[in-house]
C-alpha cells in the first residue's frame, strides 16, 4: 500500500528524469512525465492553442495524481506535476505573448474548489538548478532541446515562479534541493529518504486561497 507519493519538480535538464529512471530500476512505481503517457498536441502558436494544451495537461495531472497515490509500492514518485504546467505556461506567455496563464489559474482554482485534493502528492522536491548547468546538460542530450524549452527568456520566469510557489503554497510540503551540488546517486538517496508530514488531504479553504493568492502575485510579477 502506498504511503508516500513524492513529485520531483524543476525545469528541463534539472536531472529529474535521471532520478526517476533510477528509482524505477530499483522497483519503485513511478509516474512518468506527460509526454511519455500520451501523445501531446503540437507546441502552441497562439493563445487558443495554448489553452487547448493546458486543458489537456490539467486533466492529465489529476489522473497522474491518482496513479501515484494508488501505487502498490510503499513509496512512489512522479516526474513533474501541476507546478510545472503553470511554470511552463508562464514561460511561454512571457516569450510568445500568449494570454493563457490567468485562465489556467482559473481552471485550477475551479477544480480545487470542488476537490482540494485533485492534484495531491505528499511532497514536492524542487530540483533547483543554475541556468549555466542546464545549458551544459542540454548540449549532451541526444537531441538538444530548443529555445522554447531551455532558452534564458523561457527559464528565468520559470525559476521565479518556482520560488514564488514555494513561498505561497504552504499547504504543500515543498523541499528544495540544489542539484548542481549533487550527482544522480546522491539525489536518488536524498529523495528516497525525505519524510514529509503525512496529510493525505488538504483543507479546501486553505489550498483555494493559496492558489488565488498565487494567481494574484504571478499576475503582478509577470505582467500576465
Amino acid at each position: 500500500m502506498n504511503e508516500k507519493f513524492t513529485c520531483i519538480e524543476g525545469v528541463c535538464c534539472a536531472g529529474k528524469s535521471s532520478v526517476i529512471k533510477t528509482l524505477e530500476s530499483e522497483g519503485y512505481e513511478v509516474v512518468h512525465e506527460t509526454h511519455n503517457l500520451i501523445k501531446l498536441p503540437p507546441f502552441p502558436t497562439n493563445t487558443e492553442e495554448a489553452r487547448r494544451n493546458e486543458r489537456i495537461l490539467v486533466d492529465l495531472e489529476q489522473k497522474r495524481s491518482k496513479l501515484g497515490l494508488n501505487a502498490k509500492t510503499e513509496k512512489s514518485f512522479a516526474d513533474r506535476m501541476l507546478p510545472s504546467v503553470i511554470a511552463v505556461t508562464i514561460g511561454m506567455c512571457k516569450v510568445h505573448g500568449f494570454k493563457s496563464a490567468l485562465p489556467l489559474f482559473d481552471d485550477i482554482i475551479s477544480i480545487l474548489e470542488k476537490n482540494p485534493n485533485a492534484f495531491y502528492c505528499d511532497a514536492f522536491v524542487y530540483f533547483k538548478t543554475k541556468l549555466e548547468t542546464i545549458e551544459k546538460r542540454n548540449i549532451t542530450r541526444p537531441i538538444p532541446l530548443g529555445e522554447d524549452w531551455i532558452g534564458k527568456d523561457t527559464l528565468l520566469p520559470q525559476f521565479h515562479f518556482y520560488d514564488i510557489f514555494g513561498e505561497i503554497v504552504k499547504s504543500h510540503n515543498w523541499i528544495v534541493l540544489p542539484t548542481d551540488e549533487f550527482d544522480t546517486k546522491t539525489l536518488v538517496a536524498t529523495v528516497k529518504n525525505i519524510e514529509p508530514a503525512q496529510k493525505r488531504f488538504f483543507e479546501k479553504e486553505q489550498v483555494v486561497e493559496e492558489f488565488k493568492l498565487l494567481k494574484s502575485i504571478c499576475q503582478k510579477e509577470f505582467n500576465l
